[in-house]
């Protein structure tokens, strides 16, 4: 009698551990299929999250002007010197102030097919 029910302990073991080993396969599996999304979207992350320390590296000639003692234009002038640039029927939605001396001004516009549109403005000569 006791020699049925080591043989049934045994059989169940065996069981479970191939049931255990499937799971952990397919679980192997699913990690290798999701990791190349995850990376991505690491990556994309980490972009987006330093985007103000990134850009004026990518678009020096947009954002970087050259600081001057002279005192900036009022932004009515500049506005008025951005909406010239743009075609009619755009709407200026939105005014990026710079924070130092050496940023370009940036006026972001809605074009009349919806578009949004950038325009940058040296502030100190428009």
């Amino acid at each position: 009698m006791s020699t049925t029910i080591q043989q049934n302990a045994a059989s169940g073991t065996a069981t479970n551990s191939s049931g255990y080993r499937t799971l952990w396969r397919w679980h192997f599996y699913a990690g290798l299929f999701v990791m190349p999304f995850l990376v991505v979207l690491a990556i994309t992350g980490t972009l987006y999250c330093f985007q103000p320390q990134i850009e004026p590296l990518l678009y020096p000639q947009l954002l970087v002007v050259e600081s001057r003692t002279a005192p900036r234009m009022p932004a009515d002038a500049l506005l008025a010197r951005a909406r010239a640039a743009m075609p009619t029927g755009s709407v200026a939605v939105t005014t990026v102030v710079p924070d130092t001396p050496e940023r370009s001004m940036e006026f972001i516009f809605r074009l009349a097919d919806g578009e949004k549109q950038s325009v940058y403005v040296n502030p100190y000569n428009a």
